[in-house]
Order: structure tokens, then sequence, then C-alpha cells
């Protein structure tokens, strides 16, 4: 059974949200767009389920490290 925490998906969702929000600012381009998006609708599925796999966590962990890379 996964142990991770399902507060830790909503978390990073509101962070990808807000950064989504002001993605001008922050100067996201296409590919940061499309892996945000590719993360939310991951994140969204483990919200609506209420549990969260350790393959999942690890692809949003990876995913969230690539956006702050390829941030301005």
């Amino acid at each position: 059974t996964p142990d991770y925490p399902f507060v830790e998906a909503v978390t990073i969702r509101d962070v990808l949200q807000k950064m989504l929000e002001h993605r001008e600012k922050l100067g996201l381009g296409t590919p940061s767009l499309f892996l945000m998006n590719r993360t939310m609708k991951i994140l969204d599925q483990v919200i609506e389920r209420g549990v969260m796999t350790s393959a999942e966590r690890a692809s949003i962990i990876q995913s969230a490290r690539l956006v702050l890379l390829m941030t301005n």
C-alpha cells in the first residue's frame, strides 16, 4: 500500500496552479507548460482517487525538478 501523504499531491498541485497563473512573469515556455499540464492531470487523478503510488510520486517529483530548472 502506498504511504505517500495525500496532502503532498494537493500541495504540489496548488504550487503548479500558482505557477501557471504567473507563467508569463516566470518566463515559462512551451516545454514547461506541457510538462506542468501533464503533471496537473496526474495530480488530478491522484486527488480524485485519494492515494498516490510510488511511481506517480516519482514522476511528479521529476517533473517538478525539471520545471524548476526551466524557469527563468
